[in-house]
């Protein structure tokens, strides 16, 4: 359980970045991933 939550703070934390200095078209992407992620 604790490599899962692990692998999943670093994959959010990835998102954020991606979010931060990515496109608009990245942007909704990863919006998406995270409501499906929930």
């Amino acid at each position: 359980m604790e490599i899962i939550d692990n692998i999943r703070k670093t994959w959010c934390d990835d998102l954020k970045a991606t979010i931060k200095h990515g496109s608009k078209n990245k942007q909704v992407k990863t919006i998406d991933i995270q409501t499906r992620w929930k």
